[in-house]
């Protein structure tokens, strides 16, 4: 129990956003100290009075007095602290259809009932009022408290001429008290209850909204949710998307809708998400790889010129590897580019399609080994930096016929520097090292 009284830097609590602490370290103190002053006035009163029962009872009167004022201070918190709930009356869209896709919580659609929201009403007609009201008494309010503070004494503590100066003591020290613990606790307990019911919290929102979440595998397939993602995404795949308000809220939505496999509803999240902010550049993104996941390579284009899908989507465009070939030079010298495999597949298609395009018009070109090499080092970037490329790079330079992703058929199907490095070792024969070819980049 001492724990508590340890010294604690609120800067400290604050930086580690430990509000626990803080609040245990107030409620013990402030219980401690008004729980003496009432006991120092019960021996101060027996003492004056020289009548051990007339000291009791004030200072049980005063605990009782003290509490009361406690729990009302608490109740005006909690009715000043009340949080905004999440869920609002549903819109009907022109046409008498909700807004919003009805596939966009996992085939549910629009929801049938909507969380009550008498409290946060109450909390605010009486919080509107009290203030109202007490305005408007603010000059008279010192003689009415003193006042009841001389009937208190009156008729309970009965101790001349100390009691109303007790009282009033009493109120002002307990009331505000209590209203600091209620308003902090119905602002962090309370609303976390109510993000944990409806299923929406900021941290939900803020880890499905970024970009760096939503990622696209080498076929341009967006990829499912992590574990740590996935129950964020959960959260928010049972909120109704006619319930979010903020950009965030929606493009948070529709990541997660991607992530869960549903792209129309997620588009049409991000789409309005990006029409309330276009200058988030997380929503843009998201939107962009919402669109190269449906194909929609000149939305993606048009969104994020030089954005890594850019390049997936340049090599469906007629000599675009030119295009994809420039962006994704100028990606790889980004730090961590080493890592990205899906960013060397495409740059090794892209050099792969220009290999081929210049082989059919002269098989002789002085040209053709210096990209062959510039392959082999995409390639060999690709499989350092993840295993499962090769697979991938296999089929797009061997693939099944009439399969247009073909980057890499400029290529022999016997060729010996792609084969040392895309096809598995026969059984019983041991695969040797690249003979040719740069190492893979590190820039």
């Amino acid at each position: 129990m001492f724990s508590i009284f340890r010294s604690l830097s609120w800067a400290d609590a604050l930086r580690r956003k430990d509000f626990g602490s803080i609040a245990d370290w107030f409620a013990a103190r402030f219980f401690l100290i008004g729980g003496v002053g009432m006991v120092v006035a019960g021996l101060a009163a027996a003492l004056q009075k020289n009548s051990f029962a007339d000291g009791f009872r004030i200072a049980a009167l005063s605990l009782i007095f003290g509490g009361a004022c406690t729990v009302s201070g608490w109740l005006l918190g909690l009715l000043f602290g009340v949080p905004r709930t999440l869920a609002r009356p549903t819109a009907p869209a022109p046409g008498g259809a909700a807004a919003g896709p009805a596939s966009g919580s996992g085939g549910s659609g629009s929801p049938s009932s909507r969380v009550n929201t008498n409290l946060e009403d109450v909390s605010d007609w009486l919080t509107k009022t009290l203030v109202g009201v007490g305005l408007t008494q603010l000059l008279t309010a010192p003689a009415f408290l003193w006042s009841a503070a001389g009937k208190l004494n009156a008729m309970g503590f009965g101790w001349a001429p100390y009691g109303q100066l007790l009282a009033l003591a009493l109120f002002f020290y307990f009331t505000p008290g209590g209203f600091w613990l209620g308003y902090v606790g119905t602002r962090t307990i309370l609303t976390k209850l109510f993000e944990s019911i409806d299923g929406l919290s900021a941290e939900n929102v803020e880890v499905s909204a970024n970009a760096d979440n939503l990622k696209l595998d080498s076929a341009a397939n967006v990829l499912p949710a992590s574990d740590g993602l996935a129950q964020a995404d959960r959260a928010l795949l049972s909120t109704p998307l006619q319930s979010l308000s903020t950009p965030k809220e929606m493009a948070a939505w529709g990541a997660a809708q991607a992530r869960a496999g549903n792209l129309t509803a997620a588009q049409t999240a991000l789409e309005e998400a990006y029409k309330m902010d276009p200058g988030d550049a997380d929503i843009r993104q998201q939107l962009a790889k919402v669109y190269t996941a449906r194909g929609l390579r000149t939305e993606a284009d048009r969104l994020m010129p030089e954005d890594a899908t850019a390049i997936y989507n340049a090599l469906y465009e007629k000599d675009g590897f030119n295009r994809a070939i420039d962006i994704g030079e100028r990606l790889i010298k980004n730090p961590g580019a080493d890592k990205n495999a899906t960013l060397h597949i495409w740059l090794a298609c892209a050099y792969g399609q220009k290999y081929r395009s210049i082989k059919s018009q002269n098989a002789n070109d002085p040209a053709l080994p210096g990209i062959k090499e510039l392959v082999l080092r995409e390639i060999d970037a690709a499989i350092a930096a993840s295993s499962n490329s090769r697979e991938l790079l296999r089929s797009v330079w061997k693939p099944v016929p009439g399969e247009i992703d073909n980057d890499l058929t400029g290529f022999p199907p016997d060729d010996p520097d792609l084969t040392s490095r895309l096809e598995p070792p026969r059984p019983g024969a041991q695969q040797s090292p690249p003979q040719s070819g740069p190492q893979p980049a590190t820039s």
